[in-house]
């Protein structure tokens, strides 16, 4: 990315918080899906981040970290028909395993395989937690004890360069600012996040343009491209088409509330 490109839409890092815990560091947002009847396929799109995904159906039970993504994947919908997750923070993946989010990377894994909780007894748990309304306690109570439980924790260094990045600075501009070596910090970043900072960076200004295409009141697709600093049309188009298999004119304006998920045709 050029360095002079324009900031990321919302380039400001979101915050989520459970409960008022301070997990803030590996905590993004909590969200949850209840889709009747979903069943076939669909393509989740990349954002070069990680989340945990608890399925709640009795038909169909998960528990599963989705390590950062680069790649559109089919996925089935069946456990979207009831499921809460959690959306993390770039660095969040080590803190939750204490081990190289590289290892990851494009990767589904069952928690069972990771964390020392009791994954059954915690989807028994999320399912009583919905209709109470104690999601968000229960999902804070379990990700402290696992963040707690590893010594693994994100640089400063890497945190805030994951705030840079998001906000159109090139890579080589954040590493002067950081007054590191590249090599230091392309290391220590695909340790934390799971993909190197060039990666993230194009998938973080790819996850903003999809938002904003996908916009019920989207403005015209160079005008998107010109305000989050690609080189033309063209450039968004090809970045459209390596993540999401499709150009940016056959989702323009449809309104979709989950941007990140496509019908799988």
């Amino acid at each position: 990315m050029a360095s002079n490109s324009a900031p990321h839409a919302g380039c400001a890092p979101t915050i989520g918080r459970m409960d008022g815990r301070a997990i803030d560091h590996v905590v993004d947002r909590l969200w949850s899906s209840e889709a009747v009847g979903a069943a076939g396929t669909e393509v989740r799109l990349p954002t070069g981040r990680a989340q945990l995904v608890f399925g709640l159906d009795p038909g169909f039970p998960v528990a599963i970290l989705q390590g950062p993504t680069t790649m559109p994947a089919v996925i089935e919908r069946g456990p979207q028909r009831r499921a809460v997750g959690v959306a993390l923070q770039p660095s969040a993946v080590r803190a939750l395993t204490g081990e190289h989010a590289a290892a990851f990377t494009d990767r589904s894994v069952s928690l069972g395989e990771l964390w020392r909780t009791d994954v059954s007894g915690l989807i028994e748990e999320l399912r009583d937690a919905q209709y109470n309304g104690s999601i968000a306690a229960v999902l804070a109570r379990v990700i402290e004890a696992e963040v707690g439980a590893r010594a693994s924790g994100s640089s400063s260094q890497v945190r805030r360069g994951i705030e840079l990045l998001r906000c159109g600075v090139a890579v080589a501009d954040v590493v002067d600012r950081l007054g590191t070596r590249r090599s230091t910090f392309v290391a220590a970043f695909r340790a934390e996040v799971g993909i190197t900072p060039k990666a993230f960076s194009r998938l973080a200004r790819f996850e903003s343009a999809v938002a904003q295409v996908r916009a019920v009141d989207a403005p015209g697709l160079a005008s998107i491209a010109a305000v989050l600093g690609y080189a033309d049309q063209a450039h968004m188009t090809r970045d459209f088409a390596e993540f999401a298999g499709r150009s940016p004119g056959a989702l323009h304006g449809d309104g979709s509330g989950t941007p990140n998920h496509l019908a799988h045709r």
